[in-house]
């Protein structure tokens, strides 16, 4: 809505700005040359998604290098038993049922650590490097380009990953997961960006949902992998998710384009033109022309998108509201999707099999949410995921008596349930949330599941063979914080707030934020 200067300003001048303002923005130029589907693009998008196949395996690697190794005694005696305190027992009472450089627990002898948090240290140390940078990176991010901080992230991460195996301290294997972490953080949000930016709108939606299948075919394929080198020491599998992470980072810088609609937004049209040629191929032949035409009545904006978010926040007490909130609830449903699947080991469970079926799970979890999300009541489902979820951490250590594969299903169970949290709880934010600080809200929420991945391994090494101190804990946090969301407005049913300013109501007067 025009403001007063603009009200009073001479009637031909306003004919002359509607006119500019009814030319075609760039989106809606440039979408006649993405619409359809061409090698060119299909190459971009594999490009862009390949990373989260390798964040995978570099996120959940620690659930195999990290794991805590079964023993025997080398000879049964009252002094050495299975009840017994390795801590406690002579050195040559005892061994290793495998080679110590398996594990960094057993190669660096962690279990008879001081405290908890030197054993959970490498696994919190990523997830505060994913914190740090994606909070950073939510100021200054869009400034570097999508394939360019695709490049650095990646390369970030991997070669970190790297040189993790060559550590010979857990305090230096620390740093290099912090530094791995740091390169992690962007790649999700990249990755997407990328690839659905290098097609027309018809096709975004049907790509979004390819990231997801990426990153959980690298979780898939991991306990594959670590089965084959499961005598080896733990540096093998680093350099097995680090060396083609590293090479494709070489492929990368070679072969893919830079998101043409982000070029325009900085005022590179030449740049542009030129990617857009290449995905277009014949239909391009009028691309050139149309955009010397129309691109000088385009302004580029620039600004800091989380200032603006802030902005927003301090005028509208409901939507702090709201963010408080979901990040509280986010942080619970982290707690458990992160330490269900980093905890599955504690439970004296095949660790492969275990890991894999929580990878399938995912799978299945994603398919649930893409079918039904249309129908899916936002708070009750949340509700019942996180009571589900978290009944059935409580319980794994309760039931002991009914045996190791009951808990693993309870444990099955607490993940998918999380696992399914964990999307919805990120469709919900968007949709609690007006255009101009959708992107913020999720980045930030998405920021409060990370946070659980940083308590939870600390939690799992405190907790023991008991299991009390890490799912008995994870469940009651889950259900305290997944109540929260009965203080939340619906949105099912209820026109979104995209087109308003503040998010607190539809167009029909409806409050929903």
């Amino acid at each position: 809505m025009p403001d007063s200067s603009e009200s009073s300003a001479p009637l031909l001048n306003n004919h002359h700005q509607d006119e500019h303002y009814s030319k075609p923005s760039n989106d809606e130029l440039i979408e006649p040359y993405l619409s359809g589907i061409r090698w060119p693009q299909v190459l971009n998008a594999m490009l862009g998604f390949l990373p989260s196949f390798f964040a995978a395996q570099v996120t959940f690697v620690t659930i195999f290098t990290d794991s805590k190794p079964s023993w025997h005694c080398m000879q049964e005696s009252p002094i050495c038993n299975s009840s017994s305190n390795i801590c406690q027992l002579q050195e040559n009472a005892w061994s290793w049922d495998k080679p110590a450089q398996t594990s960094i627990i057993s190669e660096w002898f962690l279990d008879c650590a001081s405290n908890a948090i030197v054993e959970g240290l490498p696994a919190s140390s990523f997830f505060i490097g994913s914190l740090v940078a994606g909070f950073c990176l939510s100021f200054i991010g869009d400034q570097f380009g999508r394939k360019k901080l695709l490049f650095v992230s990646s390369l970030i991460m991997s070669g970190a990953s790297f040189f993790a195996a060559f550590s010979n301290n857990v305090w230096l294997y620390s740093a290099m997961r912090f530094v791995s972490g740091l390169g992690r953080a962007a790649i999700g949000t990249c990755a997407l960006v990328l690839a659905t930016e290098s097609v027309g709108k018809k096709w975004q939606g049907k790509l979004g949902s390819v990231g997801f299948l990426v990153f959980t075919l690298g979780f898939l394929i991991l306990p594959l992998m670590a089965f084959l080198v499961r005598d080896s020491s733990w540096r093998v599998i680093y350099l097995m998710i680090s060396i083609p992470g590293i090479l494709y980072c070489i492929a990368l810088q070679l072969f893919a384009y830079e998101s043409p609609r982000w070029l325009l937004t900085q005022g590179r049209v030449k740049e542009a033109v030129e990617v857009l040629k290449a995905f277009a191929g014949p239909d391009s032949k009028d691309l050139s022309w149309n955009f010397n035409l129309e691109n000088r009545h385009q302004k580029v904006k620039k600004g800091n998108s989380m200032l603006s978010f802030f902005r927003i926040l301090s005028e509208s007490r409901a939507l702090s509201r709201q963010l408080i909130l979901l990040l509280i609830i986010s942080f619970g449903i982290g707690l458990v999707y992160y330490g269900a699947s980093l905890g599955v080991g504690s439970l004296g469970f095949d660790l492969y099999w275990g890991a894999a079926f929580n990878a399938v799970l995912q799978v299945i979890s994603f398919f649930v949410v893409y079918v039904s999300i249309t129908k899916l009541k936002r708070k009750i489902s949340l509700l019942g995921l996180a009571f589900l979820s978290g009944v059935c951490c409580i319980s794994i250590p309760l039931c002991t008596m009914f045996g190791l594969h009951f808990q693993v299903v309870l444990e099955l169970l607490s993940f998918f349930s999380a696992s399914t949290a964990f999307s919805i709880t990120l469709i919900y934010t968007a949709e609690l949330f007006p255009t101009e600080a959708r992107n913020s809200a999720v980045a930030i929420v998405w920021q409060a599941l990370m946070l659980g991945g940083v308590v939870s391994p600390v939690m799992i090494a405190a907790g023991g063979d008991s299991n009390i101190l890490s799912f008995g804990l994870f469940g009651v946090c889950i259900i305290a914080t997944g109540s929260l969301v009965l203080f939340l407005p619906e949105t099912i049913g209820v026109v979104s707030s995209a087109g308003t300013s503040n998010g607190e109501q539809d167009g029909n007067g409806e409050a929903i934020a």
